[in-house]
């Protein structure tokens, strides 16, 4: 569905790379298979999820893709356009549909679930868990976990979602992490370090969801102890005033990667994330981070090491690591340093699409024997 934060297109590479043998298929469920607007989708939506789904422009969104009518009509149209090609395997990215046809193995890569949200702050769950945690939906998304002959995932809290919140059975789960957008090319260049200037970064979006509030609270304690500090707002546009603030609005991934050059501390206190690409990016420019202490982030955000991590919305603790690390340009870089290291050794596309290209081919192996 989409660009999928850039990672439709990094698995389709590593797939045309481990299988250049064979012709690739690829449907976009939005542009080739439905319209999820339209009035009869709309309709059905409303019925299923209520009104809570008019509560904002995401939660309208998220009804509008998350309902058993939408559900059952890709599946049906997914079948009639798979049934008659001669396919070694489907895989599917995201975990809002199921992709699966019986008699071809299907493996799907996702990096949420809806029953993960759960243990998000409370001043999120109406737009998730409380408006979709309806037993039709549920009973939608464990299908598409079950009928996966794999399941990767991004990170291991969702391995255990799956696992533990939708009974599927732990040898169908493999957690295979998720690569970094940042070119090798372009890391090799960081070894002389630049100018250090004070000027925390935050890329994101959605600015609500990824704890932009928070952090505008937090950066004018920042002020205080460091008035020549600075702070710039990448990927989304909100109304400020504040000292010392740069909102640069949505940009090309490319363009975004030159204000990672520039950062010295990469924040971002977000409130419910999936994944957030943007962290590896982030630590691939050698950048400390100070982030919230939820979902995947525990993953890769080694308190001490590589940055900190914080309460949801305590902007005063986030306010004292920024400040930490403000004051000592050496634990920036030492940290900086560390986070690069770990996500070069761990996040790489290549390394990600060995696991995944082995896990395909031991199951496709075992299904033949089986067979």
């Amino acid at each position: 569905m989409g660009s999928f934060s850039h990672t439709n297109e990094s698995v389709m590479a590593l797939l045309k790379r481990e299988y250049s043998n064979y012709p690739i298929l690829v449907i976009d469920i939005l542009e080739d298979i439905i319209n999820y607007k339209s009035i009869g989708n709309t309709i059905y939506a409303l019925l299923e999820n209520g009104p809570k789904m008019l509560l904002s422009k995401r939660a309208l969104g998220n009804g509008l893709l998350r309902n058993t009518h939408l559900f059952l009509k890709v599946k049906r149209k997914i079948k009639s356009r798979l049934q008659n090609q001669e396919l070694l395997f489907t895989f599917q990215t995201q975990s809002l549909f199921d992709t699966s046809v019986e008699g071809i193995p299907n493996f799907m890569y996702t990096d949420h679930t809806l029953l993960a949200n759960a243990g998000y702050p409370e001043s999120l769950k109406l737009r998730t868990i409380e408006l979709f945690h309806n037993k039709k939906w549920i009973a939608c998304e464990k299908s598409i976990y079950h009928n996966a002959t794999l399941n990767f995932t991004m990170s291991s809290n969702i391995s255990y979602s799956i696992k533990n919140d939708y009974g599927c059975p732990e040898d169908k789960i493999k957690c295979v992490l998720v690569g970094s957008n940042v070119e090798q090319k372009k890391l090799n260049k960081l070894s002389n370090k630049k100018e250090y200037l004070k000027n925390i970064l935050f890329v994101g979006v959605d600015w609500e969801r990824k704890g932009g509030p928070i952090l505008e609270k937090a950066f004018k304690k920042v002020l205080q102890k460091h008035p020549d500090s600075s702070l710039t707002i990448v990927g989304c546009s909100p109304k400020l005033e504040l000292e010392n603030c740069t909102v640069v609005g949505n940009l090309p991934l490319q363009e975004v990667l030159s204000y990672y050059e520039k950062a010295d501390i990469f924040c971002l206190p977000t409130l419910r994330e999936p994944f957030g690409i943007v962290f590896i990016e982030a630590m691939a420019y050698e950048l400390p981070i100070v982030a919230t202490d939820i979902g995947v982030i525990p993953d890769f955000i080694i308190n001490g090491k590589n940055g900190y991590r914080v309460k949801p919305e305590d902007f005063e603790l986030l306010a004292e690591k920024l400040i930490e690390l403000l004051d000592s340009p050496e634990k920036c870089e030492a940290f900086g340093k560390y986070g690069a290291h770990h996500i070069a050794s761990e996040y790489r596309w290549e390394k990600v699409g060995k696991k995944i290209y082995d896990s395909i081919e031991n199951s496709l192996k075992t299904d033949k024997n089986l067979s």
